[in-house]
Protein backbone atom coordinates (compact mmCIF):
# COMPACT_ATOMS: atom_id res chain seq x y z
CA UNK A 1 0.00 0.00 0.00
CA UNK A 2 2.53 2.50 1.22
CA UNK A 3 4.70 1.04 -1.88
CA UNK A 4 2.09 2.50 -4.20
CA UNK A 5 1.60 5.75 -2.71
CA UNK A 6 5.43 6.38 -2.88
CA UNK A 7 5.00 5.45 -6.25
CA UNK A 8 2.64 7.74 -7.27
CA UNK A 9 4.00 10.60 -5.28
CA UNK A 10 7.70 10.52 -7.23
CA UNK A 11 5.74 9.85 -10.38
CA UNK A 12 3.58 13.07 -9.83
CA UNK A 13 7.40 15.17 -8.42
CA UNK A 14 8.78 14.12 -11.65
CA UNK A 15 6.47 15.59 -14.02
CA UNK A 16 6.48 18.75 -11.81
CA UNK A 17 10.11 18.43 -12.03
CA UNK A 18 10.30 17.93 -15.76
CA UNK A 19 7.54 20.33 -16.37
CA UNK A 20 9.46 23.09 -15.10
CA UNK A 21 12.95 21.64 -16.19
CA UNK A 22 11.22 22.26 -19.83
CA UNK A 23 9.35 25.70 -19.04
CA UNK A 24 11.87 27.38 -17.06
CA UNK A 25 12.19 30.31 -19.56
CA UNK A 26 8.95 31.05 -19.39
CA UNK A 27 8.18 30.57 -15.77
CA UNK A 28 11.30 33.08 -14.90
CA UNK A 29 9.79 35.80 -17.80
CA UNK A 30 6.38 35.49 -16.16
CA UNK A 31 8.37 36.29 -12.22
CA UNK A 32 10.18 38.83 -14.13
CA UNK A 33 7.20 40.53 -15.68
CA UNK A 34 5.60 40.24 -12.17
CA UNK A 35 8.13 42.24 -10.63
CA UNK A 36 8.52 45.09 -13.20
CA UNK A 37 4.81 45.44 -13.40
CA UNK A 38 4.33 45.67 -8.93
CA UNK A 39 7.55 47.84 -9.40
CA UNK A 40 5.66 50.03 -11.54
CA UNK A 41 2.51 50.26 -9.36
CA UNK A 42 4.51 51.60 -6.86
CA UNK A 43 5.96 54.56 -8.88
CA UNK A 44 3.99 57.95 -9.12
CA UNK A 45 1.24 58.40 -11.20
CA UNK A 46 0.54 54.96 -11.19
CA UNK A 47 -0.22 54.37 -7.97
CA UNK A 48 -3.37 55.93 -8.91
CA UNK A 49 -4.94 53.95 -10.45
CA UNK A 50 -7.53 52.13 -9.46
CA UNK A 51 -7.32 48.25 -8.56
CA UNK A 52 -4.15 48.04 -9.87
CA UNK A 53 -2.94 44.42 -9.32
CA UNK A 54 -6.17 43.26 -11.17
CA UNK A 55 -4.41 44.89 -14.39
CA UNK A 56 -1.46 43.37 -13.28
CA UNK A 57 -3.10 39.51 -12.89
CA UNK A 58 -4.60 39.99 -16.31
CA UNK A 59 -1.81 40.83 -18.29
CA UNK A 60 0.03 37.90 -16.30
CA UNK A 61 -2.79 35.84 -17.31
CA UNK A 62 -2.51 36.92 -20.97
CA UNK A 63 1.15 36.33 -20.94
CA UNK A 64 0.78 33.38 -19.67
CA UNK A 65 -1.84 31.79 -22.39
CA UNK A 66 0.71 32.68 -25.06
CA UNK A 67 3.61 30.96 -23.33
CA UNK A 68 1.84 28.01 -22.21
CA UNK A 69 -0.86 27.77 -24.86
CA UNK A 70 -0.72 23.63 -24.96
CA UNK A 71 -1.24 23.40 -21.76
CA UNK A 72 -4.53 25.94 -21.19
CA UNK A 73 -7.18 24.18 -22.95
CA UNK A 74 -10.51 26.45 -24.23
CA UNK A 75 -12.76 24.00 -22.63
CA UNK A 76 -11.14 23.55 -19.18
CA UNK A 77 -11.26 27.92 -19.42
CA UNK A 78 -14.91 27.67 -19.88
CA UNK A 79 -15.45 25.66 -17.28
CA UNK A 80 -13.51 27.46 -14.54
CA UNK A 81 -15.41 30.58 -15.79
CA UNK A 82 -19.01 29.34 -15.06
CA UNK A 83 -17.91 27.77 -12.08
CA UNK A 84 -16.01 31.31 -10.42
CA UNK A 85 -19.76 32.73 -11.35
CA UNK A 86 -21.32 30.12 -10.02
CA UNK A 87 -20.05 30.36 -6.87
CA UNK A 88 -19.77 33.84 -7.06
CA UNK A 89 -23.61 34.03 -6.57
CA UNK A 90 -23.92 33.71 -2.77
CA UNK A 91 -21.02 35.72 -2.33
CA UNK A 92 -22.68 38.54 -4.13
CA UNK A 93 -25.97 37.57 -1.77
CA UNK A 94 -24.36 37.84 1.15
CA UNK A 95 -22.70 41.28 0.27
CA UNK A 96 -19.01 40.51 0.03
CA UNK A 97 -18.20 43.54 -1.80
CA UNK A 98 -14.51 43.17 -2.25
CA UNK A 99 -14.18 39.04 -2.77
CA UNK A 100 -17.59 39.40 -5.43
CA UNK A 101 -15.08 41.92 -6.94
CA UNK A 102 -12.35 39.62 -7.43
CA UNK A 103 -14.18 36.53 -8.49
CA UNK A 104 -16.16 38.77 -10.78
CA UNK A 105 -12.83 39.79 -12.71
CA UNK A 106 -11.96 36.50 -12.65
CA UNK A 107 -14.58 35.19 -14.40
CA UNK A 108 -14.58 37.88 -16.89
CA UNK A 109 -10.92 37.61 -17.45
CA UNK A 110 -11.66 33.95 -17.82
CA UNK A 111 -14.53 34.40 -20.27
CA UNK A 112 -12.48 37.42 -22.11
CA UNK A 113 -9.65 34.09 -22.59
CA UNK A 114 -12.21 31.75 -24.13
CA UNK A 115 -13.77 33.98 -26.66
CA UNK A 116 -10.48 35.32 -27.76
CA UNK A 117 -9.40 31.68 -28.72
CA UNK A 118 -12.42 30.65 -30.10
CA UNK A 119 -12.27 33.87 -32.21
CA UNK A 120 -8.63 32.41 -33.48
CA UNK A 121 -9.61 29.18 -33.64
CA UNK A 122 -12.53 29.39 -35.79
CA UNK A 123 -10.19 32.12 -38.31
CA UNK A 124 -7.78 29.44 -38.22
CA UNK A 125 -10.36 27.14 -39.54
CA UNK A 126 -12.02 29.97 -41.75
CA UNK A 127 -8.47 30.57 -43.51
CA UNK A 128 -7.92 26.55 -44.10
CA UNK A 129 -11.60 26.60 -45.57
CA UNK A 130 -10.81 29.10 -48.37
Amino acid sequence: MLEKIYKKITKISLGFSRFFKEHLAQIVFLVFAFQILSFIGALPYFNLIAKYQFYIASLLWILANFLFRQYINTKIILKLALLVFILDVPIIILDFESLSSVSGFVAFVLLFTYVCRKIFVERNELKNIG
